[in-house]
C-alpha cells in the first residue's frame, strides 16, 4: 500500500521487480512505500508476517491460514485473514496504490482482498 497513486511506469517497475522469482532480480519503487508483504519472506510459522518496508506495519495472521514454501498463503475466505494497523499511515490520503497478487475462487467486493 502506498500513500500516493503510482504511475503506470512505477506499477510496471513493481511488476518487473517480482520477475526475479523467475529471472534476473530488479528493484521495486520505494518512494511513498508504507507496507510491503511478500509471501516468500514469511518465516513459515507463527502469526506475524513482517513488513519489509521498514515501517514496522507487520500483519497479524488470524485463523492460521495455510502457507507453503512456494511463497503464498491460502485463506479459507471466512475465518482466515490478515489484520494490520497501517491505516493510520494512510491517514487522509485521497489517492493510494495497492498491489496484490490474488488467485481467488470468488470475490464479493474489493474490500475482500
Amino acid at each position: 500500500v502506498y500513500t500516493e497513486a503510482l504511475t503506470s511506469a512505477q506499477v510496471k517497475q513493481n511488476f518487473e521487480a517480482q520477475a526475479n522469482r523467475f529471472q534476473v532480480p530488479r528493484s521495486i519503487v520505494t518512494s511513498g512505500l508504507q507496507l510491503r508483504l511478500d509471501g516468500e519472506t514469511y518465516s513459515g510459522s507463527g502469526s506475524t508476517w513482517y513488513d519489509l518496508s521498514g515501517n514496522n506495519y507487520d500483519m497479524t495472521l488470524v485463523g492460521s491460514p495455510t502457507w507453503n514454501s512456494a511463497g503464498y498463503f491460502d485463506f479459507n475466505g471466512s475465518s482466515q485473514f490478515g489484520h494490520h494497523t497501517f491505516a493510520s499511515a494512510i491517514g487522509t490520503q485521497t489517492t493510494i496504490t495497492t498491489e496484490a497478487w490474488v488467485n481467488a475462487d470468488t470475490i464479493s467486493g474489493w474490500d475482500s482482498i
